[in-house]
């Protein structure tokens, strides 16, 4: 009986780590992809820039929300975009809450993971 317990409790972190691992990596692909697509959209509409109130930062905005993402920064210099992107990894077991424990932040604090991308203006 008491192999039995240990081999479930290894068996039940084993799973744990594996999930916490495919979340993670599952949305920094997600995020890496639609920061390249973002970004891309925030160059195209970059040209009609002059003059007016930033219609590039104003896409790549809209593309986020679409796409469930944050955009925390943009910046444009000479023909260079620039977009920084955040997402939450929501459903970690261990890894989220052990790292917002670190930060002394509470427990179900979602982990952020951010990406930056630049493109440049067509």
């Amino acid at each position: 009986m008491k192999k039995f317990l240990v081999a479930a409790l290894v068996l039940l972190i084993v799973a744990t780590l594996v999930n916490d691992a495919g979340r993670y990596l599952r949305m920094m692909f997600r995020l890496d992809t639609a920061t390249q697509e973002i970004v891309r959209i925030a160059a195209d509409a970059a040209p009609s820039e002059r003059g007016k109130s930033q219609p590039g930062g104003r896409a790549a905005v809209r593309a986020a929300q679409e796409r469930g993402l944050v955009v925390y920064g943009y910046q444009i210099e000479g023909n260079e975009v620039q977009v920084w992107t955040q997402a939450m990894v929501d459903g970690t077991w261990i890894y989220g809450p052990f790292l917002a424990w670190q930060a002394g932040k509470p427990l179900d604090t979602p982990l952020e993971i951010t990406d930056h991308k630049v493109a440049f203006v067509r």
